[in-house]
């Protein structure tokens, strides 16, 4: 059977953040969206065979009242065994739902992140080290119950994550964002988040991209 892909987009503002456009290349063609800050009811999971969460404008410190739903959500994926990745927000919130901690972090990123991979087995097949596009003033310090880290950088201390017995993962950088589209998003950072200009050094590294989404998209969808 063929994937079938649900995007749960998660994004506040569309002038600002659209995530399922980021996301079309990357997976297969009739893909759902559910924007549950808009559209009422919840999605028919049953028609679907994979779950993504995307990233968001909001934070995970003060979670909108739609994430409610988006937690549940979460729950029955979890219960049914539908593969199930999490990106930026979406990753904290999967974290946040197993009894992971999350916080308002200190050491926020804005830009291509140097990442340590430790796990390079299946199914993503991440390089021991690699290059990705990062964007957060949030993170995840404890991993949820019955999950392992896969990634981490000398800031973000679980970039990555994955259930031990179940398909269900969590990604802490943006890898479906390419090149161009992280060049904007760094030159508004200033506009949207003057505050954490200082701590969010966006001279990070040079744009720079080591093809992780392809590898990750592939290993999620043969799940």
């Amino acid at each position: 059977m063929s994937a079938r892909v649900l995007i749960v987009d998660l994004s506040v503002d569309p002038e600002v953040y659209r995530p399922v456009d980021h996301f079309a290349p990357l997976v297969p063609e009739g893909f759902g969206v559910w924007r549950p800050r808009a559209d009422e009811g919840g999605p028919e999971l049953g028609r679907y065979t994979h779950l993504m969460l995307t990233g968001s404008e909001a934070s995970i410190m003060a979670p909108p009242a739609w994430c409610r739903d988006v937690e549940s959500l979460i729950r029955v994926a979890t219960a049914e065994r539908i593969p199930m990745i999490g990106i930026c927000f979406g990753h904290q919130l999967i974290a946040r739902v197993g009894g992971g901690k999350v916080r308002r972090t200190p050491t926020p990123e804005l830009g291509w992140a140097e990442h340590e991979a430790w796990s390079e087995g299946a199914p993503f097949h991440l390089p021991r080290t690699f290059h990705a596009f990062t964007a957060h003033l949030d993170d995840v310090i404890e991993l949820p119950r019955n999950y392992q880290l896969l990634a981490s950088t000398p800031r973000c201390p679980v970039a990555a994550m994955r259930h031990r017995a179940g398909p269900f993962f969590g990604v802490q950088f943006h890898f479906e964002i390419d090149l161009a589209v992280g060049r904007q998003v760094r030159e508004e950072f200033p506009r949207l988040f003057p505050a954490y200009v200082p701590a969010a050094r966006p001279e990070f590294a040079e744009p720079r991209d080591d093809g992780v989404g392809a590898k990750i998209m592939a290993g999620f969808l043969e799940l």
